[in-house]
């Protein structure tokens, strides 16, 4: 609806008046008067209380926040506010822990309905029964230090990885180099504005340098802009070569919605190579949702060709059929001819990992346009700290003046930045876009758009990753109150190496796709592929016809997951191999702890694939001589180098020789924060067993309620405790495998944390202890209906005599 700018807000017309908070029809002065109610004071703010955007990485790592609380509040939220006037200390904010952010945002989402109604303040319901009012921007605060928390966590990561660097014996990283990097950390602002994509950007961009991290279209944008820089300082490369940023791909993806602005941006460029002032132009280009690789056009040679790091072992993604369809529609508009596709014939590095695609694209780049040598496995850190050099800020301390230098170039820098700065939760917490939109980074409102719709995944081309969305359901999985262990598993790693089987159904998929037969091979190679496919997928049966509609759905981004069959998925896959890991967001594909791989299965819940490959590992592993392999986790850069279970007792014995071992902690707190609740609201020793109806039906063909023999029930509750698969630890709250290897590796010497034995794993991932940890705590009328097998009388009598209380909860006589 629209809004009257002169509209102005009357408290008397709109709280206490049983109005209903409807974001989307009220008027913007309702609206930006509660944002108003939640603004945190500039007296609170410039006493310190939050760090300050110009502190130093290394300061801001230093800075004491409140303390984040794992408790799980049972309170309705609308119990948390009141329309009494807030009386409360306001310093206690700095000395509570703050509630979770499941409940934050819980609080949120009725925030609107409540200060409607009145609210004035916060009730803290876990302090002082509820008496405390605090003001309404406490709720701001919380979400800051949440925030802020996060943050935290992610330079700590990116720190201590660079330790580890620095630690390699075998390392490429030169010490002057790490040095360097260390200098800047103590100097640059841990989140203040840069000059790059128009002052969109952040530092806390550069975290994401450091590690195995997935850089996203405004990385690939910054270091794009500074090799514009530094070719622009030699005329004669500039007359020869130009490089374009994301923008130019998203204009050739759009070039069948005619608007003014996309034509205006193609004919520059267009008339720039006419009138010869640039022969080669360059551009990076996002394929299949997971993967960089680089472009080049030669308008002198009338031909234009990609450098794909994946091309070289069998899994390039290649160039999108329906991208080089309409480049070829452009080419021939501007130049009155298509151009000769020459196919892979950029040189390039070929990648051995996972996720420096987008690192060695701008290599490719830069080894064209500025004869730099082409990227090496052996120098991946060193690359990417290269990178952070160079795109740090060098005052920083004016990073709020500093001006972009970028020179003239063809592209226009007025019309492809973003419209908005990502905040820091953006950063932290990216949710990608369904595959049928496209990034609001790039989102333009053109009026005169022809057609409103937006590119389908048939076009198999992003500015960015566009996984699906997590559910709440299944995030809860991933990320545990902001640690630091999930914040590192919401990243989004590239380059995930596609099978061959899959692969080859693309190629044939693509090569029909375009009208105009266009396709990422060269001429050449077209005709030397003869052999012809019969496209897959296209069965009548009912069980091909829902997987090809599980599948449609997972690419056009309608697709919603069933947490119950994703779990069971997670849960069959951990049972198999339990260092197991799953990427965020995508639901058809786990990676193998023993060697590495990620295994995409055919669509989601699939186990057939994963199957397959445990075989064919095995096999591999067995034909090896020595210790089994293993590469280091994905998700943790490295950090935590995880078992497992299938390593081998010989191997474990190996390693204990050379390695300090400590008693099993077990599953605590920090393994699942569910674990409390447990143990408060269960007195049995134990779990995992069957039940006992189903182990009476089976000795006796009978349930357990209609056995008479007291001999028959205890056999029955014997046979179902030797069957736990855990026993519980009340007095330190922890639950341990029944089968547990009692040792495990120390590490306290690098001051982290002893993981639980692989045993007492799988037991953390198994479903029935999932389950288990999540009912929640019976109230106070309802506990007294808890079966007489979880009483223990003689622990209760016991705990009465040491402090003195016998006489009450003894029988009379």
């Amino acid at each position: 609806m629209e809004v009257d700018d002169d509209d102005f807000f009357e408290e008397e017309e709109w709280i206490g008046r049983g109005r209903v908070y409807d974001w989307a029809n009220l008027p913007g002065c309702v609206t930006s008067a509660k944002n108003a109610t939640l603004a945190i004071p500039q007296n609170f703010v410039g006493q310190g209380q939050l760090p300050k955007s110009s502190l130093s990485v290394m300061d801001f790592l230093s800075f004491k926040l409140p303390r984040l609380s794992s408790e799980i509040i049972s309170s309705k939220t609308s119990t948390w506010f009141s329309t009494d006037k807030p009386n409360t200390d306001v310093e206690v904010l700095l000395l509570r822990p703050i509630p979770s952010s499941q409940f934050i945002h819980n609080l949120d989402a009725v925030y609107g309905q409540a200060w409607l109604d009145g609210a004035k303040s916060v009730v803290d319901q876990r302090f002082n029964d509820g008496a405390d009012r605090l003001p309404l921007w406490a709720l701001t605060f919380w979400k800051e230090v949440i925030l802020c928390h996060k943050t935290q966590a992610l330079w700590k990561a990116s720190v201590l990885w660079l330790d580890r660097e620095e630690s390699k014996t075998k390392s490429k990283t030169q010490p002057e180099q790490i040095q360097q990097v260390r200098q800047i950390l103590m100097t640059i602002s841990w989140n203040s504005t840069m000059s790059y994509c128009k002052r969109h950007t952040t530092t806390l961009h550069l975290a994401n340098f450091f590690g195995t991290v997935w850089l996203s279209d405004e990385h690939i944008n910054m270091m794009v802009e500074e090799l514009n820089v530094e070719l622009s300082q030699n005329p004669k490369l500039k007359l020869r070569f130009q490089v374009a940023d994301l923008y130019f791909a998203l204009k050739i993806s759009k070039l069948h919605k005619k608007t003014s602005g996309r034509q205006e941006y193609l004919a520059n460029i267009a008339n720039q190579a006419n009138n010869q002032l640039v022969e080669q132009l360059y551009f990076p280009l996002h394929v299949n949702t997971n993967h960089w690789i680089a472009g080049m056009i030669d308008f002198k040679r009338r031909a234009f060709s990609f450098g794909d790091s994946l091309y070289g072992v069998g899994k390039g993604s290649g160039a999108p059929t329906k991208f080089i369809a309409y480049l070829q529609t452009w080419l021939k508009q501007a130049f009155g001819k298509r151009f000769k596709n020459q196919g892979n014939m950029l040189p390039h590095a070929t990648q051995e990992d996972m996720y420096s695609c987008s690192i060695i694209t701008l290599n490719t780049i830069e080894h064209a346009v500025l004869d730099k040598p082409l990227w090496n496995a052996e120098r991946a850190a060193t690359e990417r700290l290269s990178w952070f050099i160079q795109l740090a800020p060098a005052e920083p301390s004016s990073f709020s003046e500093i001006t972009s230098h970028k020179p003239d170039l063809i592209v226009d820098s007025d019309v492809h930045c973003p419209r908005t700065r990502l905040g820091i939760a953006g950063l932290l917490n990216p949710l990608p876009n369904p595959p049928s939109q496209l990034p609001n980074y790039y989102t333009e409102t053109d009026s005169n758009t022809e057609d409103g719709g937006s590119e389908t995944q048939d076009d198999h081309i992003s500015m960015a990753g566009t996984e699906s969305v997590l559910t709440e359901s299944v995030l809860a999985d991933f990320e545990s109150d902001y640690a630091a262990s999930s914040l590192w598993e919401g990243t989004y790693p590239e380059a995930v190496p596609l099978e061959e089987e899959y692969i080859r159904k693309r190629t044939r998929d693509d090569a029909s796709d375009s009208d105009s037969g266009s396709s990422y091979f060269s001429e050449e190679e077209e005709k030397n592929r003869s052999k012809k496919y019969v496209k897959a997928g296209e069965g009548s049966s009912k069980s091909a016809v829902a997987s090809r509609t599980l599948r449609k759905s997972l690419a056009n981004g309608t697709y919603e997951v069933d947490a119950g069959k994703f779990r069971a998925w997670k849960d069959k896959i951990l049972a198999t191999d339990p260092g197991a890991e799953f990427l965020p967001g995508n639901f058809t594909v786990a990676r193998h702890s023993i060697c590495g791989t990620p295994v995409k299965v055919k669509e989601p819940y699939d186990f057939v694939r994963w199957k397959k490959h445990l075989e064919d590992c095995n096999k591999k592993i067995e034909s090896k001589k020595g210790p089994k392999f293993k590469t280091p986790s994905l998700f943790t850069l490295g950090f935590v180098t995880q078992s497992s279970k299938k390593t081998g007792a010989a191997e474990a014995k190996k390693e204990a020789k050379h390695q300090a071992q400590v008693p099993c902690p077990g599953i605590t707190e920090a393994d699942n924060p569910n674990i409390v609740q447990y143990l408060q609201r269960t007195g049995d020793l134990g779990g995992g067993g069957r039940s006992l109806p189903v182990i009476a039906q089976v000795l006796f063909g009978k349930l357990f309620s209609e056995l008479k023999s007291k001999l028959k029930k205890q056999k029955v509750v014997d046979l179902q405790m030797h069957e736990w698969k855990w026993r519980n630890d009340h007095a330190n709250l922890r639950a341990f495998s029944a089968s547990c290897q009692k040792k495990v590796a120390d590490r306290s010497p690098a001051n982290k944390r002893s993981k639980p034995c692989s045993e007492c794993h799988t037991v953390l991932h198994s479903k029935a202890f999932k389950n288990a940890t999540r009912r929640p705590i019976p109230t106070d009328k309802n506990i007294i209906f808890v079966n007489s097998r979880f009483r223990n009388p003689l622990l209760g009598k016991i705990y009465a005599r040491t402090i003195g209380v016998r006489e009450i909860v003894e029988d009379q006589v």
